[in-house]
């Protein structure tokens, strides 16, 4: 082979693999970069992250083109590859021999300068990685536009045969993010992040977290008492709201107001229990917290029976659980964040 032949292919080869390292490094950092960090330095003017914001919008186009131009590289690194080998010890191995060893030479070197060590650094420094390739990548997506669109609409196709949705959803690594950019910006102080935080996570609380259990929830048979033993056990008790069941803990008929049931009481003495109970409200150990406040504010109630799907009750969980729950929260952040205040 001829030397300037050889190394005009050298360079193409070298320039190729910087090139492909671009693209995985651009895929990776674009795939893990904080979105929210990206629309803060928009809304800054930041002009590279104002090409980002734009970028991922678009992100499923700029993957297409990304891999467009890397498996295009490969190729090339592959193709030239194959023919300096040959060319090169045409006189020692035959073709197919020097045409594997130039494959296997090439897949590992692409492997390495082209995949994995750019996708490192593209996913140890995504943010800076970003803003450094965002302007080139937008070139690249005009020159490649028209067959990215052409795949674009072709993945399209397919997702409307198969019916797949996709689903645009904040994450609470997200949300959390946003919080810490708010934060750093001073719009919000540390108790009010507190608040914000325990909100967050109170919102993937679930009952089981939180409810009373059997062993421990004070409840009544309405067959074995009556109205004087009644009034001397709530007077004895701190509960506003009495579950009362009908021989089986499990066949819980109602909630007894305590205030209501005594004020009837001093007027009426032989006052009717069962007539002054509330229907009682189920749920289940796994339903979250959030929606069972919703379930609070339904059926006008502040306590509701946990049970099982077949009806074996585990306990109560009441309106002042679910608020403590949020409170001792708050609690404990400030503590783990102040831990000798």
């Amino acid at each position: 082979m001829d030397p300037s032949q050889l190394i005009l292919y050298l360079i193409i080869i070298l320039t190729s693999i910087l090139i492909g390292g671009f693209f995985s490094l651009a895929e990776t950092a674009f795939a893990s970069v904080n979105r929210f960090e990206i629309r803060v330095l928009a809304d800054k003017k930041q002009k590279n992250a104002m090409i980002a914001d734009k970028i991922i919008d678009n992100y499923d186009k700029t993957l297409i083109t990304v891999l467009i131009g890397y498996d295009a590289i490969s190729i090339v690194i592959s193709s030239l590859s194959a023919v300096i080998f040959v060319k090169i010890f045409d006189t020692i191995l035959n073709e197919s021999v020097a045409s594997m060893i130039a494959t296997i030479i090439t897949a590992i070197v692409v492997f390495l300068l082209c995949d994995t060590i750019p996708k490192t650094i593209g996913r140890r420094f995504a943010l800076r990685s970003v803003l450094l390739t965002s302007g080139i990548i937008r070139i690249f997506n005009i020159l490649f536009f028209p067959l990215t669109y052409l795949i674009y609409q072709i993945g399209r196709f397919f997702n409307f045969i198969f019916k797949i949705k996709e689903k645009d959803e904040l994450t609470k690594t997200d949300f959390s993010n946003v919080v810490d950019i708010i934060e750093l910006e001073g719009s919000i102080d540390k108790e009010e992040r507190e608040v914000i935080e325990s909100t967050l996570d109170f919102a993937e609380t679930r009952v089981k977290e939180v409810y009373t259990p059997i062993e421990k929830m004070y409840a009544l048979d309405i067959n074995k008492v009556n109205n004087r033993r009644l009034i001397k056990q709530l007077l004895k008790v701190k509960y506003s709201r009495i579950p009362i069941y009908d021989q089986d803990i499990n066949n819980i008929i109602g909630f007894l107001h305590v205030k209501i049931f005594l004020a009837k009481a001093i007027s009426d003495p032989h006052v009717n229990v069962r007539s002054l109970l509330t229907k009682p409200y189920y749920i289940s150990s796994s339903d979250l917290l959030y929606k069972i406040l919703e379930g609070f504010k339904k059926n006008q109630s502040h306590i509701a029976i946990v049970r099982t799907e077949s009806g074996k009750v585990k306990g109560i969980l009441t309106l002042e659980d679910i608020l403590e729950e949020i409170v001792d929260d708050i609690g404990e952040k400030r503590i783990r964040r102040e831990p000798n205040g």
